[in-house]
């Protein structure tokens, strides 16, 4: 499994991820890269079928649209990314960047997505821009994913 990661982060590294064939995004924080799953660390993102409240109070499909800002900040670009790991669903933890971002960064400054609360703590000043310019998800209410997840 390690040996075939490698070689799927010299692929990505050196094609472009505007192809489908090689990058599908899956959700706002996981990716298949080279038909291997991705789970992106750093930050959640809200999950497909999760509904937010923007700014006027209307429901709208947060989730979708993270999953499409996700899908948008990475078309027709090269995408180089590093293993931190195994989570407990078998997918590999990942940090993916484009240039000197990581997409994490870029998710969660357009408050597409938050901090994950437990581990390192990434992105806080990200999250503090997007929360003071209430940026996506900060402009309305939402709920935290992993709080949407549980009650699920």
């Amino acid at each position: 499994m390690r040996v075939f990661f490698i070689l799927c982060v010299l692929l990505v590294a050196s094609v472009s991820v505007g192809h489908a064939e090689q990058v599908r995004v899956l959700d706002g924080d996981t990716l298949l890269i080279a038909g291997e799953r991705m789970r992106l660390v750093g930050f959640d993102a809200p999950e497909s079928r999760q509904q937010c409240l923007s700014a006027q109070g209307r429901s709208y499909p947060c989730g979708r649209r993270a999953t499409q800002f996700l899908k948008d900040l990475i078309a027709s670009k090269r995408l180089a990314c590093e293993s931190q790991g195994m989570d407990k669903y078998g997918r590999t933890l990942a940090r993916c960047w484009i240039g000197q971002r990581t997409l994490g960064s870029h998710m969660v400054e357009a408050g597409q997505a938050v901090v994950w609360p437990w581990g390192e703590a990434f992105y806080r000043a990200e999250q503090e821009t997007a929360r003071t310019t209430r940026a996506g998800l900060w402009a309305g209410t939402f709920q935290m994913p992993w709080d949407w997840r549980r009650l699920q």
